[in-house]
């Protein structure tokens, strides 16, 4: 049975007093480091190959402190092209060695290790960029936010989306009515269809791992033996390294809905599935939330599809020839007044069809606009030029629960799940509430 141990349990249970070990820890008892103007900052990337090649090329107008990576063949593009820059493996050796020297890390690395390696950052005094999803729990999440909050620092999720202005248009729109209330929300993704495999029913074999990887190093405290069936982009759809498809998309393609219409936490949760075990996350799912009624706005149910061929219904109103979202997915949200399509990443949200959104006067711009990239945007609320960058984790952790609402449901297929948002726990379901604090069980 695949399992963590009862040491890598506890590891991210006592992550916390992490920086009591490191240098960064007294750095951290006096704030992060003022910059003088046109300063560069000093920034660290964990994770620099696949998606931290983002991350390198998006900040390459900083300064380069360091790099980590467990794996030499994954990162060796990267470090090619800056072969000055200090390397090293493990991140609690870099910060150790270079913590006062460091102003910022960037997190691109398996779900499994963000809130380790995010937590000893912030403890450091380090503001912090993480891609999505933020943590792999629920209870991560939230200890994760409160340090933050703590120690002051800036923060980002990586869904890039949410810098964009057609979020801010989306918002714009709900707020003047002209959407009228939420009536349902449908949700899509064809992943993990021709992107990793999910599904499995048994353990791979145990394997030796190669010399280029680290692997202890990337197993982050558990006891499971190595298999190139986690390397290197397989491990999202296995319980213990990932969230799945809901968690790899969800925090893109339900970003305009969260942040536009601001719904809070469901009060309940049921998936029905097809595939997957304890193990690994399932082939096809659909996940229902259901949103109570709040303060005079109706309840709703937001329905989540992922996998292959498994799609809402088009609208009558959309355009002949025109398709749903895009070819990575996309929302439909029904209001009383009018429909909303966005696509995977928020590079199109607005009203469908083409035709009406003409006919309405758009309101006015009342939500400041981004000015640059997702990460510029996070270096200038670093800098100070913005009070918290787009995705702050203020925001970012509750989005980030909302998707792990559905990744345990996804767990328990056939049951329905109520949720105590105000606890962070399940009322009826003991299971639940394990995968609240620990990912595989």
């Amino acid at each position: 049975m695949l399992h963590p141990s009862r040491r890598h349990v506890l590891k991210g249970l006592a992550v916390g007093g992490l920086n009591l070990l490191l240098p960064g820890g007294l750095y951290a008892q006096n704030g992060p480091r003022r910059l003088a103007a046109n300063e560069k900052l000093r920034i660290a990337f964990v994770g620099v190959g696949g998606r931290g090649t983002a991350a390198v090329d998006g900040l390459a107008g900083e300064e380069f402190a360091a790099f980590c990576d467990v794996d030499a063949n994954h990162a060796a593009a990267v470090f090619g092209k800056h072969p000055d820059v200090p390397r090293f493996k493990d991140f609690k050796e870099m910060l150790a060695k270079l913590g006062d020297t460091i102003d910022a890390v960037t997190v691109s690395t398996p779900d499994h290790t963000h809130f380790d390696i995010a937590m000893a950052a912030v403890q450091a005094g380090k503001h912090v960029y993480v891609e999505k999803p933020l943590c792999q729990t629920i209870d991560q999440t939230r200890r994760l936010l409160a340090a933050a909050t703590k120690a002051g620092v800036k923060t980002q999720m990586g869904n890039q989306g949410h810098s964009s202005d057609t979020i801010r248009n989306f918002k714009e729109l709900i707020n003047a009515g002209l959407i009228g209330d939420i009536k349902s929300v449908e949700a899509w993704t064809d992943r993990p269809a021709g992107w990793w495999p999910q599904g499995m029913q048994a353990a791979p074999e145990a394997a030796t791992a190669p010399e280029h990887l680290a692997w202890d190093l990337w197993r982050n405290g558990g006891d499971l033996p190595y298999s190139p069936e986690y390397l290197p982009f397989k491990w999202r759809g296995w319980t213990a390294w990932g969230c799945g498809a809901l968690g790899d998309m969800a925090c893109h393609i339900l970003d305009p809905f969260f942040f536009a219409c601001d719904p809070g936490m469901p009060e309940s949760i049921t998936c029905e599935a097809e595939g997957g075990s304890n193990l690994a996350f399932p082939l096809k799912s659909t996940v229902t939330y259901h949103f109570p009624a709040r303060a005079g706005r109706p309840a709703f149910d937001l329905v989540w599809r992922d996998g292959k061929d498994n799609l809402p219904n088009k609208p009558e109103v959309l355009e002949a020839g025109r398709a749903m979202g895009n070819k990575s997915g996309g929302t439909l949200i029904y209001g009383a007044k009018e429909i909303v399509m966005s696509d995977s990443h928020a590079g199109f949200v607005g009203i469908i069809p083409e035709m009406r959104a003409k006919e309405l006067a758009a309101p006015e711009k009342s939500l400041p606009r981004i000015a640059g990239s997702h990460f510029s945007n996070w270096t200038d609320a670093i800098r100070g030029k913005l009070p918290e960058a787009s995705s702050h984790f203020q925001y970012a952790a509750k989005l980030n629960e909302l998707v792990l609402l559905g990744v345990i449901a996804q767990r328990l297929p056939g049951e329905k799940l109520i949720y105590d948002s105000a606890k962070g726990t399940f009322k009826n379901n003991d299971r639940a509430n394990l995968l609240v604090k620990q990912a595989a069980i």
